[in-house]
């Protein structure tokens, strides 16, 4: 089990000031001790990120190139997804730059090497309410086209587990909902990223799912929170049982990268976001040691 981190960990700047680019963030994290990547799109909203810009295929090159110069890979991405319960589009425009920029993501991801990606599933609560099967039939048709986009490209395609907001049943927040969803495509590039965040907000013991799931599970997101929030907290800042959960992924031989999606660093000005980095991947590879022992 290798060690990972979102290329977010450095691009978020307070005061809404604009945004570190992943050149510079792989730089500075690689300068830390990270040497394995995520490449993440999931902000694509005007001036959010360099994805969004019209030279974005230039950029990519130069960061591909920043990452060969380096020695350090991209083990997956996250590509956009829809947030909230409504999964209809406002307008005929949004849904154009949406898939406009999934589609930017997924060559992105091939680009850079890697060959998975994470999608979020979404729920049928306008016609039905907490069906199973409906919401299987809706993420079928919601990510047909992105789908068949990572694979033409060569790259697989993982269902994310999803926190649970309110009294209103969010499909995708059980292991049971991703088992059932991943079993009805019946293709194993089609699999399961467990975040482990999400999932401490749903449920007491996280080893149940993590147990469940073996067969499909290739990605993992490493964050914590409170339970009621999701907080994307330093491992230890919140309630999740690390020592449990590790034991556990070696029990599991579970054997993707311990990819950390952790916003802790987004609160500090530029001139300390090396050293809260610092601590991020001393306590990363702390857990990962945990697991590899």
């Amino acid at each position: 089990m290798q060690l990972a981190t979102m290329t977010n960990i450095f691009r978020q700047l307070p005061n809404q000031e604009k945004p570190l680019d992943d050149i510079e963030c792989i730089k500075r994290a690689y300068d830390i001790g990270f040497k394995v990547f995520d490449f993440s799109v999931t902000s694509i909203g005007k001036g959010a990120s360099r994805m969004c810009d019209d030279d974005w295929e230039q950029y990519i090159d130069n960061l591909g190139n920043q990452a060969k110069k380096l020695g350090v890979t991209f083990n997956q991405s996250h590509i956009p997804f829809k947030s909230g319960f409504d999964y209809r589009w406002g307008s005929e425009e949004e849904k154009d730059y949406f898939m406009k920029m999934t589609k930017r993501s997924i060559i992105a991801t091939k680009r850079l090497g890697a060959t998975n990606t994470v999608i979020h599933p979404v729920t049928e609560g306008i016609k039905t309410e907490g069906e199973i099967k409906a919401s299987i039939a809706l993420n079928h048709e919601f990510h047909s086209q992105t789908i068949e986009w990572c694979f033409k490209n060569n790259i697989n395609v993982n269902y994310e587990n999803l926190p649970q907001y309110g009294p209103k049943r969010r499909f995708g927040a059980t292991h049971s909902d991703l088992i059932h969803l991943v079993k009805s495509y019946n293709d194993n590039r089609i699999g399961i990223c467990w975040d482990l965040g999400h999932g401490n907000m749903n449920m007491f013991d996280q080893t149940i799912a993590l147990r469940a799931i073996s067969p499909y599970f290739r990605m993992i997101h490493v964050h914590d929170n409170h339970g009621e929030r999701d907080e994307h907290l330093l491992p230890y800042q919140g309630t999740i049982d690390w020592i449990k959960i590790m034991h556990t992924l070696k029990e599991i031989n579970y054997n993707g990268d311990f990819t950390l999606e952790v916003i802790t660093n987004s609160n500090f000005p530029n001139a300390l976001k090396d050293q809260i980095a610092s601590s991020i991947f001393e306590v990363g590879t702390y857990l990962v040691g945990l697991a590899n022992k």
